[in-house]
């Protein structure tokens, strides 16, 4: 008989021979095996495939899928949604690291509390996987808890397939995930959280989150052309984007 899957894990990767071995060995040795990892090559000119394809020769979870040209990561997830299987979907980074009780976890809070999407606290690595800072996170955010700081880290969330169903990803924005998020609230899903640590996140100096200048103007542009709100309701939530930038990274 087929196995059943229950949780459609997706991951984009693109050049990510330096770490996707860890995040896909953290996803295969979960508690919770009824799982499919749907993995999109993203045109990667290092080892990437190589690693990706010693996985999937083993276990049968995992799927590869080749994009033919560089669509980013917002076209790569879309594609791995339409493919995905599972009652529930869950994001992982390329380059980040799950708990073993992760899925489990997840599963049986978001069943117990007939939430759309569940995610965690969350501990930052560095490129070396050296521990600098854990957060924790609200136990149910609202649109206005998002608007003020994204403290959702994308790869520490399990939806419900069909609560996102229409919902995609847009390449258009620079923060695709965080648009994301912001379109599920507004389509009124409830998202709640475990504040414990499920995932180690790990942060690039180099990677697009550190140039605060254009990640400043970045925010500015969803919440004046994404959600068409007043410049002073604008300048208001982008207060506290900026205090909450500052507390994040000190």
């Amino acid at each position: 008989m087929e196995r059943e899957v229950i949780v459609s894990v997706i991951m984009p990767a693109y050049n990510a021979e330096a770490h996707i071995e860890e995040s896909i060995a953290s996803v295969l040795t979960q508690t919770f095996c009824d799982i499919e990892l749907i993995i999109v090559n993203d045109c990667s000119t290092d080892n990437t495939l190589e690693i990706i394809k010693s996985f999937s020769e083993k276990d049968s979870r995992v799927i590869v899928i080749n994009n033919a040209i560089n669509m980013g990561c917002a076209d790569s997830r879309n594609k791995a949604l339409f493919a995905s299987k599972g009652k529930y979907i869950a994001f992982c980074d390329s380059d980040d690291v799950w708990k073993s009780e992760k899925i489990n976890k997840q599963l049986n809070y978001i069943k117990k509390t007939n939430a759309d999407m569940v995610f965690s606290a969350y501990e930052m690595i560095d490129s070396n996987g050296i521990y600098i800072k854990s957060r924790n996170v609200k136990q149910e955010l609202t649109l206005d808890d998002l608007l003020k700081e994204n403290s959702v880290i994308f790869s520490t969330t399990l939806f419900k397939k069909e609560a996102i169903k229409g919902i995609y990803f847009d390449c258009f924005w620079f923060h695709e995930d965080y648009v994301f998020l912001l379109e599920c609230l507004r389509h009124t899903l409830r998202f709640v959280a475990i504040n414990e640590v499920l995932v180690k996140y790990r942060l690039h100096v180099k990677g697009r989150s550190f140039n605060k200048i254009n990640s400043a103007k970045q925010r500015w542009r969803v919440y004046r052309r994404f959600l068409k709100i007043s410049i002073w309701e604008s300048g208001y939530y982008f207060l506290f984007y900026i205090i909450s930038g500052l507390r994040k990274y000190i």
